[in-house]
């Protein structure tokens, strides 16, 4: 029989955690708790069961806190696509504004913990498929949207943060003209319906084979480059 016991299973650490609130609570509780047990034990046992229920407890507290970001994330994206349609018609009312501000602010923190997550999980990762069509490369390029967004704009010496701005710009380029001139030209070659008809017309079998046998032997090389 063979022994495959290798010791306990290593315990993956994220560093978005440490920027979550509760952690460091999870840690003193724990540690608090066994401290007053009146079990006596040597202390590199005591030790190990002491990080046994800290990742323990630290995984049931991550597994909510995914749960109800997740749930949150949903909602934010629910209320900042009704404010960003109600926009387009109208200014926000002051609460509304608060809204959107806390709304957004909330969804960059979310974008940054998921950021924070991709980067060390993939580290090891990046060079073998960094530049191929992963979920690792669209979370990255997604980060770097969050961090190229425009937070405000300068407008006549004032910092305008308000989505107001948005609607600043979309007048500035509106226009007022309401009919538009056209031409009319005498005497141009135009084609017959028949003939108009032809070029909206289905390729046949014939004529497709006939394209692909005539391209060159050299137009789809194979594997050997032949």
């Amino acid at each position: 029989m063979v022994y495959r016991n290798f010791g306990a299973k290593p315990f993956r650490f994220y560093n978005s955690w440490l920027y979550r609130d509760g952690l460091e609570d999870i840690v003193i509780k724990v540690n608090s708790n066994m401290v007053n047990t009146e079990i006596v034990e040597p202390p590199d046992v005591l030790f190990m069961k002491k990080l046994k229920c800290i990742k323990n407890e630290i995984l049931s507290w991550v597994k909510k806190v995914k749960e109800t970001e997740g749930e949150e994330e949903n909602s934010l994206k629910a209320d900042l696509n009704d404010l960003q349609m109600a926009m387009e018609d109208r200014d926000l009312l002051e609460e509304e504004v608060l809204v959107f501000q806390e709304g957004t602010n909330r969804s960059k923190e979310l974008d940054f913990f998921r950021s924070l997550d991709l980067k060390q999980k993939s580290r090891v990762r990046w060079a073998k498929e960094g530049d191929e069509n992963t979920s690792f490369f669209h979370g990255f390029i997604n980060n770097m949207k969050v961090n190229n967004a425009i937070p405000g704009l300068m407008i006549d010496g004032v910092w305008e943060t308000r989505p107001s701005f948005i609607r600043f710009f979309r007048n500035k380029f509106s226009e007022d003209l309401i009919e538009r001139s056209f031409l009319q030209c005498y005497g141009l070659k135009v084609l017959d319906a028949e003939d108009a008809g032809l070029l909206i017309w289905p390729f046949s079998e014939e004529e497709i084979k006939v394209a692909a046998f005539n391209c060159g032997s050299d137009k789809a090389p194979g594997p050997d480059g032949f």
